[in-house]
């Protein structure tokens, strides 16, 4: 195949994608049959308006000779001049049919069009004719996702401790305990953050940190533990019956919850997006156990500390969780429609 040229012009915050006037539309990529030449883009700007900042970083004239998923990050990569943890390519504007660093060789016979997630923004490299390129929006520096995860839940390791000593000179034995969970609570999803979870390339904008960080620095940071290490009465500072129930309900959610996350370990290789169906105990209930588990944790230092605070955290927590978990269902029948069994109840069976 020869080489051909892809105009791309600009507008404001769009650009569009076309074949030159003199390309033949079906010469541009050739989907029946694997590449053997090098793809031309051609950047053009019109006088309306430029690309962002680091797509005009893109020469004239970009070759691309993706034999490889590789080579295809590479070329992507040293044209654009950001490195290729920040880059994403896929087959759909989703993410999903994501092109891997894992993958040996690259077959695109069975595809019309591969996205490129890059700093939040998405453009379509097209193989066939003129399409449209969205939400070509800078937004900014880009902060990895273990890193937002480390970030977040410090927030609870640096609350609870501070204002347990400041609040507190004879803390009863209830607020130790609270105390204690909460700190291990938090160190095990630090330490599954560092060596258990698997994360794709994609990354965050850095502004987002702050949005997300409210969760665990103000609700389950400063406001659990403002409520938890207030002073109290020293006659009620002796362990009681129920406070042993909830210490065992929270030794469950958090094994659980532990043994769940790594069974998703092991459905994927660092660096990637592939996913497969998860299997185990819970599994079967509902479509994250993992959330299941963190919830049954939750439950029993809501029987420990008979606070409104953890209720009113909880509520907030499973809302959110039952949005991610519905998500994941839905990915999961569009993805394996023929082989997933489609779960009603994605985080609490019977309720949600």
């Amino acid at each position: 195949m020869n080489p051909q040229a892809i105009n791309v012009k600009a507008q404001p915050w769009k650009a569009f994608l076309s074949v030159s006037q003199d390309t033949p539309v079906e010469h541009v990529f050739d989907t029946t049959q694997a590449l053997d030449g090098p793809i031309r883009l051609r950047i053009e700007a019109d006088d309306k308006g430029g690309l962002g900042k680091h797509l005009s970083r893109l020469p004239c004239e970009l070759p691309c000779a993706p034999t490889s998923a590789r080579e295809l990050y590479h070329q992507v990569s040293a044209a654009s001049g950001l490195p290729i943890h920040r880059l994403r390519i896929s087959s759909r504007p989703d993410g999903t049919g994501a092109i891997t660093l894992a993958q040996d060789s690259l077959d695109l016979s069975d595809t019309r069009e591969l996205f490129v997630k890059d700093l939040g923004k998405p453009f379509r490299h097209p193989t066939t004719a003129r399409h449209a390129l969205n939400n070509a929006i800078e937004t900014g520096p880009q902060v990895s996702w273990r890193d937002v995860y480390i970030i977040e839940y410090l927030g609870a390791l640096v609350a609870h401790p501070v204002i347990y000593v400041a609040r507190l000179s004879h803390p009863t034995s209830v607020q130790t305990l609270l105390l204690a969970l909460i700190i291990i609570h938090f160190i095990k999803r630090e330490l599954e953050t560092v060596f258990v979870h698997r994360f794709s390339n994609a990354t965050m904008p850095l502004r987002n940190i702050f949005k997300n960080s409210f969760h665990y620095w103000i609700l389950s940071g400063v406001m659990l533990a403002w409520v938890f290490y207030a002073p109290v009465d020293p006659a009620k500072s002796h362990l009681r019956g129920s406070d042993f129930l909830g210490l065992l309900i929270f030794s469950v959610g958090e094994i659980g919850n532990l043994y769940i996350h790594l069974i998703l370990r092991g459905l994927r290789s660092q660096g990637t997006v592939e996913r497969k169906i998860p299997h185990g105990i819970g599994f079967d209930w509902v479509t994250c156990p993992n959330y299941l588990y963190e919830t049954i944790a939750w439950l029993g230092i809501l029987i420990i500390s008979r606070s409104w605070a953890v209720l009113l955290f909880m509520t907030v927590a499973v809302a959110q969780m039952w949005a991610w978990a519905w998500k994941k269902e839905l990915r999961y029948r569009r993805e394996f429609p023929n082989s997933y069994k489609f779960k009603k109840f994605v985080v609490l069976p019977g309720v949600c």
